[in-house]
């Protein structure tokens, strides 16, 4: 999770609701975002997915 964690930046944090599961489909887009995600991560949503 470090390294999700890593490439997302120092600025912007994962979403709290987000288990290490999920993080991870969405981080390397086998889950897209929903709304919500992207209200939460403001910004940082347009850098999804971090791994492609």
């Amino acid at each position: 999770m470090a390294t999700m964690d890593g490439l997302l930046g120092d600025d912007a944090v994962r979403p709290a609701g987000w288990s290490d599961p999920e993080h991870l489909l969405k981080a390397t887009g086998r889950v897209p975002l929903t709304d919500r995600d992207q209200l939460e991560l403001g910004e940082a949503a347009g850098w999804f997915p971090l791994l492609g």
